[in-house]
C-alpha cells in the first residue's frame, strides 16, 4: 500500500512540473526576426535634346540637361533614400533665369555653387515609412545650365564632361555623362602709354625730363610676355633719341603682380643689343641709342611702368 502511494505521488507531481514547463512556455515572447530588404535598381541616362556627346557650345550659351532616373525591385520595395547628384564642370554654371525641375516623382530639390541634389520623397510601404522611389518609377530631371560667359579660355577644345549619378541605400549606384566642348575666342591685345614729366619744356641742351612708359596686357587669358618699344620704328630718323640723351644706365621698372624678371635692350648701329634680365632696377646695355623693354612671366594685366631719365643733348648725334 505505501509503495503504491508513493508511486502515485511521484506520478502526479511529475505530471505537474510537465503542465508547469507547458505554460510557461506559452508565456514567452520570442523577438521576431527582421525581413531582408528587397533589393531596388536605378538606371540612369543624361544628354540634351537634339545635341550629341561633343557638342560645340559659346560663352554665354544656355542649353538643359535631360536626365532620366529609372527604378525597378525584384520584391514589394523601391528604390529607398534615392538620391540624384549632379556637379557642374568647370566652365558651366547653373542659368540664373531658370530652375532645375523634375517630373514624374516628388522630391526636394537643393541647387548651388554647380552642385545639384535631388532626393526624391515618394512613399513605400517596404520598408515601413520608407521614402524613395517605388518600383517602375520613371523621373525626369531638367536641369538648365550656361556656359560661363567670363569661361577661362584654357578651357578651348576641352571636353566639360557633366556626370549625375543616382544611389539609394538598397541599390547599387548608377550614373551618366554628357559631354560639350567650349569654342572661346583668344583675344591678344596689349595697352600701352608714354608720358615726359615735365610734360613741356624750352629745349635747351642739358635740360632734364623723365620719359615714362606703360604697357600691359588686355587679352583674355595669360601671357608669358609684355614687349615695349620706343620709338616702334627704331631705325625711323629723326626720333626722340635724336635729341634727347640718356643720363643714366639705371631705369626703374614696375612690374605687374606675377612678373618676375625685366630686360632692357637697346638697339645700336642699327642691330639691338640685348641686355641681361633680372629684377628691376633694369640696366641699359651697350652704347645708349634707342631700347626696348621686356616684362618676362607676367600673367597680370596690370600696366609695367619703365621710367626713362633722359637730358638735352648739345647736338644730334
Amino acid at each position: 500500500m505505501t509503495g503504491r502511494r508513493h508511486s502515485r505521488t511521484r506520478t502526479r507531481f511529475a505530471g505537474l512540473v510537465t503542465l508547469l514547463m507547458v505554460v510557461g512556455l506559452a508565456g514567452v515572447t520570442w523577438p521576431s526576426t527582421a525581413r531582408a530588404e528587397d533589393p531596388g535598381a536605378l538606371q540612369v541616362t543624361k544628354g540634351v535634346t537634339g545635341w550629341q556627346d561633343g557638342q560645340v557650345v559659346e560663352p554665354g550659351d544656355t542649353f538643359v540637361y535631360t536626365i532620366t532616373i529609372t527604378c525597378s525591385n525584384i520584391g514589394s520595395g523601391g528604390c529607398t533614400n534615392a538620391v540624384l547628384e549632379d556637379g557642374l564642370p568647370d566652365g558651366i554654371v547653373l542659368d540664373p533665369q531658370s530652375s532645375v525641375t523634375v517630373q514624374g516623382a516628388p522630391a526636394d530639390v537643393a541647387a548651388a555653387d554647380g552642385q545639384v541634389v535631388v532626393t526624391f520623397t515618394a512613399p513605400l510601404s517596404d520598408p515601413e515609412d520608407g521614402q524613395g522611389l517605388p518600383d517602375g518609377a520613371s523621373v525626369t530631371v531638367l536641369v538648365p545650365v550656361m556656359v560661363d560667359p567670363d569661361i577661362s579660355p584654357t578651357l578651348d577644345g576641352a571636353d566639360l564632361v557633366n556626370t549625375a549619378t543616382a544611389d539609394g541605400t538598397n541599390t547599387e549606384p548608377a550614373s551618366d555623362s554628357f559631354v560639350v566642348v567650349p569654342d572661346i575666342p583668344i583675344d591678344l591685345e596689349a595697352t600701352t602709354g608714354k608720358s615726359f614729366t615735365p610734360a613741356s619744356a624750352i629745349a635747351s641742351p642739358g635740360t632734364s625730363t623723365t620719359l615714362t612708359l606703360s604697357g600691359g596686357s588686355s587679352s583674355n587669358l595669360p601671357v608669358d610676355e609684355v614687349t615695349i618699344t620706343d620709338p616702334t620704328d627704331p631705325a625711323a630718323t629723326p626720333n626722340a633719341f635724336t635729341y634727347l640723351g640718356l643720363s643714366s644706365a639705371t631705369i626703374d621698372v614696375t612690374m605687374p603682380p606675377g612678373a618676375e624678371q625685366v630686360q632692357v635692350d637697346a638697339f645700336v648701329d642699327g642691330a639691338w643689343v640685348a641686355g641681361s634680365p633680372g629684377a628691376p632696377p633694369a640696366t641699359i646695355p651697350g652704347v645708349w641709342i634707342l631700347r626696348r623693354s621686356q616684362v618676362c612671366g607676367s600673367p597680370s594685366s596690370a600696366p609695367t611702368t619703365t621710367e626713362f631719365p633722359r637730358a638735352r643733348r648739345d647736338r644730334p648725334t
